[in-house]
């Protein structure tokens, strides 16, 4: 299936979008190592949310452009749904994730030179 059909018929551009105790935000696949501890990288829509997320323990940041971010850990993870049915793939991603930061908070990853 072409990128184009994907995005038209499972609106693929949604991938990614949680929601987690209520709040909307988009996961990335980017991990973050903060004091020691991966975390994984979700976008939130402003420092509200941001705040919001450090109630649950999450650590955030403000990047240039009003661009929040909390960082999720794997049990925060665990408790965060896709918010759109997407063929499983925001499903799919959240496994991965998690999957991803228990290994490599257990210091298992493979290190390239």
């Amino acid at each position: 299936m072409k990128y184009e059909e994907l995005v038209e018929i499972e609106n693929s551009e949604k991938i990614g979008a949680i929601s987690f105790h209520g709040h909307d935000m988009h996961l990335c696949d980017h991990l973050e190592m903060i004091e020691g501890k991966y975390y994984a990288t979700a976008a939130c829509s402003s420092t509200k949310e941001m705040d919001e997320m450090k109630k649950y323990g999450a650590p955030t940041a403000t990047y240039p452009d009003h661009f929040y971010v909390a960082y999720l850990d794997e049990d925060m993870l665990k408790e965060a749904s896709p918010k759109f049915n997407d063929s499983m793939m925001t499903s799919e991603m959240l496994v991965r994730v998690q999957c991803a930061l228990k290994a490599m908070n257990n210091g298992r990853f493979a290190r390239v030179a």
